[in-house]
C-alpha cells in the first residue's frame, strides 16, 4: 500500500476519531452548556478539517490521488446519506400500504442521527437552522437534499488546508 493510500486512510480514521470525540463532548458538556459543543462544532471541526488537508494531502500527488484524499470523507458520507435516504423512502412506502414491504428496524429520523455523528457539519447546519427559525418549515425530502450538500463541507475545508500548503511550498 502506497503512502498516498495510507494518508487517505489516516484522513478517514482521524475524521472518525473526531466524530467520536464530538459525541463524547456532546454527552459530557451539553447538559452543562451547549456553548462548549457549539464552539467545538463551529471552531474546532473546521480547523481540524483544514489541518487534515494541510497535513495529509501531498502536493506531489497526482490530481487523481489528491481528489481521492480530499473527498474520502464526503464519499463515505454519500454512502451513509444514501442509506438514510433509502430508509426515508421505505418509511413512505410502508406508510402508504397496510403491510410493510421492508420491516422498519429504526425510525428514519433516528437514522439521520448516525449521519450527524459522522458528518459534524450537519450538526452545525441544525444549529444555524434553529437560529434562523427554519425548524419544521421544510419537508424531509428538502432537508435530505440540503444534507447531501452539507456533505461536501469537509471537502471544502480540507481543500483550504491543502491550498495553504501549496501556497507555502510555492517559491
Amino acid at each position: 500500500m502506497g503512502e498516498e493510500m495510507k494518508n487517505t486512510i489516516k484522513i478517514l480514521l482521524l475524521h472518525l476519531l473526531l466524530s467520536l470525540i464530538a459525541f463524547i463532548t456532546y454527552v459530557t458538556f451539553e447538559s452543562y452548556s451547549g456553548m462548549y459543543f457549539r464552539t467545538f462544532i463551529f471552531v474546532f471541526v473546521p480547523l481540524f478539517n483544514i489541518f487534515l488537508g494541510y497535513k495529509y494531502v501531498k502536493v506531489e500527488e497526482s490530481k487523481k490521488r489528491r481528489l481521492i484524499s480530499l473527498s474520502v470523507i464526503s464519499l463515505v458520507g454519500i454512502i451513509i446519506w444514501f442509506i438514510c435516504f433509502l430508509n426515508y423512502i421505505n418509511d413512505d412506502i410502508n406508510a402508504r400500504i397496510e403491510r410493510a414491504v421492508v420491516p422498519i428496524v429504526v425510525p428514519s429520523e433516528v437514522v439521520w442521527i448516525f449521519y450527524g455523528i459522522y458528518n459534524l457539519f450537519l450538526v452545525a447546519g441544525y444549529f444555524i437552522a434553529e437560529w434562523i427559525d427554519l425548524e419544521g418549515s421544510l419537508g424531509k425530502y428538502e432537508l435530505s437534499s440540503i444534507i447531501l450538500v452539507i456533505n461536501f463541507i469537509p471537502l471544502f475545508f480540507m481543500w483550504v488546508g491543502f491550498s495553504i500548503k501549496k501556497i507555502i511550498k510555492e517559491p
